[in-house]
């Protein structure tokens, strides 16, 4: 089911390119990781871990969380930051065992057994959300290479076609991040902002992460971190097939460095 959905979005993504009606995706494979959710958000106020929202139909609801609640402990260790707290709750993932929550309620300690559950997401998203979680993230989503080694069929407009890729590999991963209930410490920049420095500046594919632009876009609208989109397409020795190849790199605005990367294949034959 998880490689179905993955051909569906990556054929989302590419859907304006020319595909040859006889091909249809057979493999695909992507870089997922496994986390374990109950579905409550928790901030900090004071030093006290409260449940700012319960999520319907999730796990915490089901289990008794209600907002306002304070997450006091979880398996008997004290919470002291919010990290901590996706730790221990990550804990599933590998021992499968429900989670006791200590909680406390209109001044009352309250004991609960969570069994959290299992999705798989992007390495960028769960970067994202670790950061979101102790500090401020502020995310501008740029198209970098697109690459197609496939001929071209007559009257083929290239141009067109490139810019419509772009366009919808920004947009998947904006629709990702933000359908995905983004934690309060993260913001997402209009793509037509960043997209228009480029186009004034005349910025090259090579130069989206050299420092002056790094630092022309943190300075401009407090950009931390930049993912940049990446797609290429290549023929398959032998055959009539051929391969999409996407990646979406997480950097670090500060020092330029790749913090995380998402990668789906899928072969088409």
């Amino acid at each position: 089911m998880r490689n179905i959905l993955t051909l569906i979005l990556l054929m989302m993504i590419i859907g304006c390119m020319h595909v040859p009606p006889s091909l249809v995706p057979e493999e695909s494979s992507n870089n997922r990781v496994k986390v374990a959710k109950i579905g409550a958000l928790v901030d900090k106020k004071e030093n006290v871990f409260y449940v700012q929202k319960v999520f319907p139909k999730s796990q915490a609801e089901n289990y008794g969380i209600r907002v306002n609640d304070i997450i006091y402990k979880v398996d008997n260790v004290k919470i002291k930051d919010l990290n901590q707290l996706r730790e221990l709750v990550g804990r599933f993932v590998y021992n499968n065992k429900p989670l006791e929550y200590e909680i406390i309620r209109d001044g009352n300690h309250i004991t609960l057994y969570i069994t959290p559950i299992v999705v798989e997401i992007y390495p960028t998203i769960d970067k994202i959300t670790k950061i979101a979680s102790s500090s401020p993230i502020s995310l501008a989503i740029i198209a970098g290479d697109v690459y197609n080694s496939l001929q071209a069929p007559p009257n083929f407009d290239k141009d067109s076609w490139y810019k419509s890729v772009k366009n919808g590999m920004t947009s998947s991963a904006e629709r990702e991040l933000l359908n995905g209930a983004p934690p309060d410490g993260f913001k997402l920049i209009d793509r037509n902002i960043i997209d228009k420095i480029i186009e004034e500046q005349k910025i090259s594919q090579s130069g989206l992460v050299s420092a002056e632009f790094r630092t022309k876009i943190g300075k401009m609208y407090g950009v931390t971190h930049i993912m940049i989109c990446s797609l290429s397409r290549y023929g398959i020795g032998g055959t009539k097939g051929y391969v999409d190849e996407l990646t979406r790199k997480l950097i670090n605005i500060e020092n330029g460095s790749i913090e995380a990367t998402d990668y789906i294949k899928s072969v088409y034959k």
